[in-house]
């Protein structure tokens, strides 16, 4: 058999499962498309039992989100599907940004990533990025929210690597039985792969 290389995309659809609280919807009854990859992903079409649902993100808006945003303290550094920032972009395109979108157009105020470009006047310090990513950590791409997130991921590696070394462990048993909604999705290793790809990364 031939070998096949393999290389991941990470995927950030997971946050499209997200309706405005206090409408009383399941998630699961969500119909939704959001194509993209990686760190620009949109939410074209978003339904609840056949019904356009945007009106329902609208009205949260309107409504809802100045109080959500001074009340709200993230769950995590990543914690920014509502955040201003999200509601900025879609007031700016016209579409609703899907996970990681939401931080991709701008670096962090000291550890941001080079490749981002844009609102960069969402990142220019770390007051700035609080404002519109939400307290405490401001958003995942400054010095506060790496510090925390690097902890966290230290934890886990040391806790994989005590799991490897102890085969009286089941892993099964440790770690959450359920599987998450993250998708990991791998792409055969192909030159018209690489071309697509190469293509994607440079715009």
């Amino acid at each position: 058999m031939k070998a096949t290389t393999l290389f991941p995309l990470i995927c950030s659809v997971v946050s499209a499962y997200w309706v405005p609280p206090g409408t009383g919807i399941d998630p699961r009854e969500v119909s939704w498309q959001a194509p993209g990859f990686n760190h620009n992903i949109w939410l074209t079409h978003f339904f609840h039992e056949g019904q356009d649902a945007y009106p329902l993100i609208d009205r949260w808006i309107e409504e809802e989100a100045e109080q959500f945003w001074k009340t709200h303290k993230m769950s995590s550094t990543h914690d920014i599907d509502m955040s201003r920032s999200a509601v900025h972009q879609y007031r700016m395109f016209g579409l609703f940004p899907v996970g990681d979108t939401v931080r991709r157009l701008g670096g962090g105020s000291t550890v941001g990533c080079t490749v981002h470009r844009g609102e960069w006047w969402l990142h220019q310090d770390l007051e700035t990025e609080k404002y519109w990513f939400g307290e405490p950590f401001g958003g995942p791409d400054n010095e506060v929210a790496r510090r925390h997130f690097e902890k966290t991921l230290n934890q886990q590696i040391k806790e994989i690597a005590e799991f490897a070394a102890d085969s009286r462990i089941s892993v099964i048993e440790a770690l959450d039985k359920e599987s998450s909604d993250e998708q990991a999705i791998t792409v055969p290793d192909h030159p018209d792969h690489r071309r697509l790809v190469t293509f994607l990364l440079t715009q």
